[in-house]
């Protein structure tokens, strides 16, 4: 373990010295709640605040999910509002404040129509969303910001969420170089995104990722490499029994523009570092590797249509158990592949990039893109298949689902309507269907279907 922090410090101090700014203001992914919450507000970041001004809004998002399982039928109700404040201080100073107030009303079906008794009849979380400063050079070639807020780095699979801490950017002829800190401890437990133990739901995660990335622009293309370091705090109660994580992630990716008509990205991450086995306090190491790519290919066609395909590969173990807890691992390397990011691969069965091969491809339309007017002009159209394979079969997926000793996980189609109906309203539909695989036994492999419904004010 000490060996492996020294060698990993000194690897990461390396990147840190030739570390461009990964970090981004809002959450990464086409598919995830964020990205259906138009964030209007943190494009103003990128302009500069002048002294002494102020910039201020708020949105409002509701938002209507259903998950149904053969006879069993989960919904929720979710409204969310959003209020920020952008502060100009001094000459190239300003700070960035926003609060959210989330109300959660969650209610279950044990047989379609029939009315279930109530899991958590309602929920309201307030929280300090994020609050940071801001300082730029007058050039721009030096940024940082202090306080809390959105990390993201790379493709957003590492890491991409909320924490306390820092990031700086340095932007030269050479290269772009950026570092970071982020501490999550004093996120509301019931809102941390990091949780892995029991130990982390109880207390909410408390973990601190370090690193920094080197990123070079060329021909539209950019290759970047970055490093991060994940330490975990958690206090074990059980002496019997250890459910730290301790993870360090190097990575190499590529992402650019192709002629004008396509944009692709493809990430490669290796996962070293010490877990511990199933139920002891046994040191395990960690060995685990993850791919993700994509391409989208833009025609000029009636409808605008793009074409998309994607691969995504994480690596597995055949005796982990699961890949939602930190210490399901029971010999041997841990080889399956743990991130504190985002990974999109279809609504319906909601993966978990581990011991798995993904495959996606499909296509988005605008049916009324040459209307004459600008509001029905904006809708679009998404559609989606992927297929899903074990990479060893003797081993599961996610939380210990697909255990029969077969490869085949199963098919997935996805579906989704955007309007964008004014500026400050957005609407949206998702579908998700899931058809379990031959991994999944017969009394467990009826489709899921998933369904969310919701809209955006802006205010």
């Amino acid at each position: 373990m000490k060996k492996t922090i020294v060698y990993s410090l000194f690897i990461s101090a390396l990147i840190l010295i030739l570390s461009r700014g990964f970090l981004s203001a809002q959450s990464a992914g086409d598919e995830s709640l964020n990205s259906y919450i138009t964030d209007a507000d943190m494009k103003a970041l990128s302009k500069n605040q002048r002294p002494f001004s102020l910039r201020y809004g708020a949105w409002l998002t509701p938002l209507y999910l259903d998950t149904i399982e053969g006879s069993s039928r989960l919904g929720m109700t979710q409204t969310t509002i959003r209020a920020w404040l952008d502060a100009g201080l001094w000459q190239n100073i300003s700070c960035y404040l926003r609060a959210m107030d989330k109300y959660q009303g969650v209610f279950v079906k044990n047989e379609l129509g029939v009315m279930g008794e109530s899991i958590d009849t309602s929920k309201n979380t307030f929280d300090l969303e994020l609050g940071f400063f801001r300082y730029h050079t007058d050039n721009n070639i030096f940024k940082i910001e202090a306080g809390r807020r959105y990390f993201s780095v790379g493709t957003g699979l590492v890491m991409n969420g909320r924490g306390d801490g820092g990031e700086m950017n340095l932007f030269t002829p050479i290269a772009d170089i950026s570092i970071l800190f982020a501490y999550t401890g004093f996120l509301n437990k019931n809102e941390n995104p990091y949780n892995l133990s029991e130990r982390d739901t109880a207390d909410g995660a408390k973990r601190i990722f370090t690193g920094g990335l080197l990123e070079k622009r060329f021909w539209n293309q950019t290759l970047y490499f970055f490093s991060i370091i994940e330490i975990d705090f958690a206090d074990d109660d059980d002496p019997s029994i250890k459910t730290r994580y301790d993870a360090e992630y190097y990575a190499m990716g590529f992402r650019g523009y192709l002629g004008g008509y396509a944009n692709y990205y493809s990430e490669f991450v290796y996962e070293t570092g010490t877990s511990y086995k199933l139920n002891s306090t046994e040191e395990r190491n960690i060995n685990a590797v993850a791919l993700n790519c994509g391409l989208d290919i833009y025609l000029t066609l009636p409808t605008l249509p793009v074409l998309s395909f994607q691969y995504a590969f994480g690596s597995g173990d055949k005796d982990r158990g699961s890949y939602t807890v930190p210490n399901a691992n029971a010999n041997s390397d841990d080889n399956g592949f743990m991130y504190f990011g985002t990974f999109h691969g279809g609504y319906g069965l909601r993966p978990v990039l581990a011991n798995l091969h993904v495959f996606r491809a499909g296509f988005s339309l605008s049916p009324f893109w040459n209307s004459q007017t600008p509001a029905i002009r904006r809708i679009s159209f998404i559609a989606k298949y992927s297929y899903y394979m074990k990479y060893y079969a003797s081993g599961v997926i996610n939380a210990g689902e697909a255990p029969l000793d077969d490869r085949d996980v199963g098919h997935g189609i996805d579906v989704a309507l955007r309007w964008g109906a004014f500026y400050d309203l957005a609407l949206f539909v998702n579908y998700g269907l899931f058809l379990p695989g031959s991994a999944y036994a017969s009394d467990n492999n009826n489709p899921r279907n998933f369904i969310m419904v919701g809209a955006n004010v802006m205010f």
